[in-house]
């Protein structure tokens, strides 16, 4: 008897017999113990297989509604999934489901028809609301961003006939087109990762297209209030991350680069971050002394990335602000430490990173387990302070 073996989950099973209309197959990747004429009536389970790569190539649709990522660094790096979208289908109205904080991101964007907020803090009471919006609006495809399983839930919810998304964490019987492929597994640069999943929807997609933030005039008028009276030229610091200890470079290293820079200059430093960021920059500030401001917390993200654009370089922590600083077209620099720059490295036209992996690098832990952070601490003033001045 045939022994035949395949590298697949139970729901991949499942999704084969629930009706998968695949239009197009890239290529298709089996195993099998004995290679006789038999294997090929499994040739459509091996490609549903979690190494398999297809491409859809779908139809050109009037209305599309993506499910937003959940992060500002994130959000940046599906910019050139949107643009790219656009540029596939450019007479498709893109509407985008995402969280109340982040919809300023997306508010200015040329090739982006309308935004449908979504509070998940709330779901009893904010999905009904959320879902009776979607269905009023219609689309005919929902295209799922985020790798979790309650934001592929909320899509099959909504009821929209074709949804794509990434089958990662037995997410594929939730969707009517699995794209397979985890992050995890993915070598490449998280931009890149994003426009794969738009290859393999539209059979089409620009590897060159660089993150963007667009700003309205308003949003550049109140930069230019708020840095009308510092001295020129600008440093901006990104001193905190989210993510936790493990992405920061030490404060004492961001105060001396900033104390160098305006004793050099006669120039102003800025630092950015959140209002939850405020007390940590304020202290930093007061460290470094005179023509040093915190705007953590006091601007708000769109408003940040002007500020950044005019500064002469942003020197910058693996987070959010970062990515915004690359996408705004300024010197930006990015220090990396726990986290991979291979995949979250900064991209913008005159965007660079620091990294010196160590033998546990990168660990993505939050957290360093030897609480020695050596990876950070190895990247001295002096070669940042090098690079501002290049």
């Amino acid at each position: 008897m045939v022994n035949y073996w395949i590298s697949m989950n139970l729901p991949d099973i499942v999704a084969i017999f629930i009706g998968r209309d695949l239009i197009e197959w890239d290529f298709i990747e089996y195993k099998c113990s004995d290679r006789s004429a038999d294997w090929l009536s499994y040739a459509k389970i091996s490609a549903i297989a979690k190494n398999s790569r297809y491409v859809y190539k779908a139809n050109w649709m009037e209305k599309i509604l993506i499910r937003g990522v959940n992060w500002v660094g994130d959000v940046v790096m599906t910019t050139p999934f949107f643009k790219g979208l656009k540029k596939v289908w450019p007479e498709t109205e893109i509407y985008v489901l995402t969280r109340p904080h982040l919809k300023s991101l997306y508010a200015n964007a040329p090739h982006i028809a309308g935004i449908v907020e979504i509070e998940e803090k709330s779901r009893l009471f904010g999905w009904p609301k959320c879902l009776r919006q979607i269905r009023q609006l219609a689309p005919e495809c929902a295209i799922c961003l985020p790798h979790s399983i309650s934001s592929a839930l909320f899509l099959t919810l909504s009821g929209i006939s074709q949804t794509y998304g990434r089958s990662c964490h037995y997410r594929s019987v939730l969707f009517t087109h699995p794209v397979y492929g985890t992050i995890e597994d993915y070598s490449g640069h998280q931009v890149d990762f994003y426009l794969e999943m738009l290859e393999a929807i539209t059979g089409s997609s620009d590897r060159d297209v660089l993150p963007e933030i667009y700003l309205s005039e308003a949003d550049l008028k109140e930069a230019s209030d708020i840095i009308r009276n510092m001295k020129l030229p600008l440093l901006g610091l990104c001193t905190t991350a989210a993510y936790g200890p493990a992405k920061l470079w030490p404060k004492e290293y961001f105060i001396e680069i900033a104390k160098r820079f305006i004793n050099d200059t006669g120039g102003s430093v800025l630092l950015f971050g959140s209002a939850s960021d405020s007390q940590y920059t304020e202290t930093t500030k007061s460290s470094i002394g005179k023509h040093a401001y915190n705007l953590a917390g006091r601007t708000s993200l769109l408003v940040s990335t002007a500020i950044m654009r005019a500064c002469q370089v942003v020197v910058a922590n693996d987070s959010g602000p970062m990515h915004l600083a690359a996408a705004s077209g300024t010197r930006t620099i990015g220090i990396f430490g726990s986290t991979d720059p291979k995949r979250t490295a900064p991209r913008g036209k005159q965007a660079s990173y620091l990294y010196k992996a160590k033998t546990c690098s990168p660990c993505y832990e939050r957290t360093c387990r030897y609480e020695m952070y050596e990876c950070l601490r190895c990247i001295s003033p002096e070669e940042v302070y090098e690079r501002i001045q290049i």
